[in-house]
């Protein structure tokens, strides 16, 4: 069985004038990403209203699995209004 832990830094694109406005993005980006059953926590601490941290755990019996999971998380992200830095992807 693969663990594979995600670290993914993004931008939110979308005029974030308050917590509740990036909360409100966040939060939808987590709903729609919890079709795939993976766990899905934001990082809050030290980060602007602007720049947010996604961590995503997802585990597979395969790396077939574990690939096509990967395509679908990245396409998926790319719907938001989100410009994504970095993706970091350790295998646990």
């Amino acid at each position: 069985m693969l663990n594979a832990l995600y670290r993914i830094e993004m931008f939110i694109t979308e005029r974030t004038d308050n917590l509740k406005d990036r909360r409100k993005v966040l939060s939808s980006m987590r709903t729609k990403l919890g079709k795939f059953n993976a766990s899905i926590r934001f990082e809050e601490e030290g980060s602007t209203l602007r720049n947010a941290t996604l961590w995503v755990s997802y585990l597979a019996m395969r790396n077939s699995e574990l690939d096509s999971f990967d395509s679908q998380l990245k396409e998926e992200l790319y719907k938001y209004p989100v410009e994504i830095r970095a993706v970091k992807r350790d295998i646990v």
